[in-house]
């Protein structure tokens, strides 16, 4: 499994562990129609695509494209966008394999056992798990029986062998190699001046004439959407759980029964401070995270630094605090010095896969039981849930039927189910609903009903919503009275961007009248901060700037003393100017060459084979091998439909790379 640093409702911060070969495998399985045992939809007839004789059905590509949705979250409304794309992966799936086969290239059942015994899961320590266990995980992972399992792997193997065939006469020479070190490793360290918009916002005190001719000016973008309005009985968790007392025997009978539950493992709260996201200068990251361990030892404040220096964004915020951790929760050089430090003291520097870390260990706790007396408290809030989430969903039904016999009576049944009734609305189908907050489910059922209809309970955070609709408020062209406080957001905005351009563009006319370029010098005059970076390379980022090279692609190009901007953020606009350069290391250069040769010699790979997989789709195309049926597949969307011979530019869907 992957592992973190921590670990609570999802994963954060920083990601250990090496990715298994059988999670790289699933990445691609939705391009594999019936692998997550959904069938699709097979109503829908007609055939999409022939590869070599090969059908692919519309139900298939339905399906394909609801696991696409589903894996990447995409709303609904954008899918028809992406059809092409995923007919044109499982088009070039099949025809992939198709050509693998015609070359003669084969799995062996060695092979596949070969790439299988990868899977650290299925072979711990050298030894297989076992053919229950086995079955289950593939049951489990992807819904599939393990023989259909094993000839989708087998075909992925397939498919890298082409692969491996197709590019093995690529390679990398030594001037590209060269190039590369050169462009990872400059560094620039840049003086900037980031004007941002928020800080003019305050400065914009707009008239209302200002802004009625702004509404005129843009009436368009002020339309009103449907709305309802109406009445809701909510019944909430807190408020039915006021009546429920729990016994003291059932917390001590929870307490023998869930012995498991409160054993507390060995863990320590720790903080840390990342230096090393730039994996390709590890010198150098080394030498800046010792000039941090250096300030630290003088008294610096530990929480302070993190927030100023850390490279994992998650903790820093935090002080660099990642909470408790147990035993097998990081990797093994993070955990050997966690677990070692007293609390209070530093570590020294601490290397893992992912950079150099500094270590300060809070509280150490060694495993133990906890004592009724101390988890009572706990025991008592789950019990209380679980009698709360028994009686919740019986009252909600109860109040939706009597209020659909007397919805006139809302006041007295509420009171009668110790919940609450509510006047709600006008509400737009975006917006968060009274007491609950953002419910969506519940603004989709408001905007099924009809007026004076009473609705569904809806499950919400906090309990459940009966709503009762008594007005339908159609969309319409916004009033100015009705819209004045999007307007004067909007207005106010507006402003502020146009201002900060208009500063931004003061301070590079400043600049450009100056004989001697001085960003500092030229700022100071219009009242305006100069921040310095540290050290960046082409793939670092300035907080709240970006990544200068995609502002500026030629800023590595310019000399010190040169200045750039402005440039456009995503808070403001920045002007920049190069205060120094520093050549990359030549000592380094060995260190580099391997790891960089592989990174270009892969990239090259990848761009023959999206150029073998473009000539082998011609030539199956034009040997009436490959045939894509435009008005099934119209049928099957929204999108209009092609002319036949006629396809938009598709995406390259590569092998997992086993």
């Amino acid at each position: 499994m992957l592992k973190a640093f921590q670990k609570r409702t999802k994963l954060k911060n920083i990601v250990f562990g090496t990715i298994l070969v059988l999670i790289a495998f699933s990445m691609v399985l939705y391009l594999i129609p019936g692998f997550t045992g959904m069938a699709g939809d097979p109503t829908v007839g007609g055939v999409v695509a022939k590869v070599q004789g090969e059908e692919i059905q519309a139900h298939e590509l339905q399906q394909a494209i609801f696991q696409f949705s589903q894996q990447n979250r995409i709303p609904t409304e954008l899918l028809d966008t992406y059809s092409t794309q995923i007919l044109n992966d499982m088009v070039l799936e099949r025809a992939v394999l198709r050509e693998a086969e015609r070359l003669g290239l084969r799995v062996s059942e060695d092979e596949l056992l070969q790439q299988l015994r990868q899977v650290s899961e299925l072979f711990p320590d050298g030894k297989f798990v076992g053919r229950q266990a086995y079955e289950d995980m593939v049951y489990s992972r992807f819904n599939v029986a393990p023989a259909e399992f094993e000839r989708r792997f087998r075909n992925s193997i397939l498919t890298g062998k082409l692969m491996n065939l197709v590019t093995d006469s690529v390679v990398v020479y030594p001037e590209e190699i060269r190039k590369a070190f050169q462009e990872s490793n400059e560094k620039l360290i840049l003086d900037y001046a980031l004007i941002e918009t928020a800080a003019m916002r305050g400065e914009i005190r707009p008239t209302d004439d200002a802004l009625m001719q702004y509404y005129q000016a843009n009436q368009v973008r002020y339309q009103v959407p449907d709305k309802r309005a109406g009445r809701a009985i909510v019944l909430s968790q807190s408020q039915i759980g006021q009546g429920i007392t729990i016994p003291e025997a059932d917390v001590q009978r929870y307490y023998q029964s869930n012995q498991d539950q409160f054993r507390v493992e060995e863990r320590v709260q720790v903080s840390h401070i990342l230096v090393g996201a730039d994996a390709t200068n590890k010198e150098e990251m080394r030498s800046i995270a010792e000039g941090l361990l250096t300030r630290l030892k003088g008294g610096a404040d530990f929480a302070a630094m993190a927030r100023e220096s850390s490279e994992d964004t998650g903790s820093a915020v935090k002080g660099g605090d990642l909470g408790f951790i147990v035993r097998g929760q990081t990797v093994p050089e993070f955990e050997k010095a966690a677990f070692s430090l007293e609390p209070g003291k530093l570590s020294e520097l601490v290397e893992t896969p992912f950079g150099f870390h500094i270590l300060k260990v809070a509280t150490h706790e060694q495993g133990r039981m906890r004592p009724l007396e101390e988890v009572s408290p706990e025991i008592r809030a789950t019990l209380l849930q679980e009698r709360v989430q028994a009686i919740l969903p019986r009252q909600a039904d109860e109040a939706a039927a009597a209020l659909r016999r007397a919805p006139n009576d809302m006041q007295a049944i509420a009171e009668r189910l110790q919940a609450q009734a509510i006047d709600f609305g006008p509400v737009a189908t975006a917006d968060t609903f009274p007491q609950v907050g953002a419910a969506p489910e519940l603004m989709q059922e408001i905007f099924i009903l009809q007026k004076d209809e009473v609705g569904r309970p809806i499950p919400v955070q906090t309990g459940y919503v009966v709503p009762l609709v008594t007005e339908l408020l159609p969309a319409h062209q916004g009033e100015f009275a009705e819209v004045k406080e999007r307007v004067q957001g909007d207005y106010v905005d507006e402003q502020a961007r146009e201002r900060a351009s208009a500063k931004a563009t003061e301070l590079a006319e400043a600049l450009g009248r100056q004989e001697k370029k001085d960003l500092k010098r030229a700022a100071q005059a219009l009242k305006v901060e100069v921040k310095t970076s540290r050290p960046i390379t082409r793939t670092m980022a300035i907080p709240s700037v970006g990544n200068p090279t995609e502002l500026d692609q030629a800023l590595f190009t310019r000399n010190a003393g040169e200045v750039a901007g402005p440039f456009p953020t995503s808070g403001g606009h920045v002007v920049l100017q190069i205060a120094s350069k520093e050549a990359p290391k030549e000592e380094e250069f060995s260190k580099q060459q391997v790891t960089l040769e592989q990174r270009l010699l892969q990239g090259k790979k990848q761009q023959a084979f999206a150029v073998f997989e473009d000539n082998l789709r011609s030539r199956l195309e034009a040997e009436g091998d490959l045939v894509i049926y435009y008005d099934v597949l119209g049928n099957l969307s929204a999108s209009p439909t092609l002319p036949a011979g006629e396809h938009p530019p598709y995406p390259h869907t590569h092998p997992a790379g086993f």
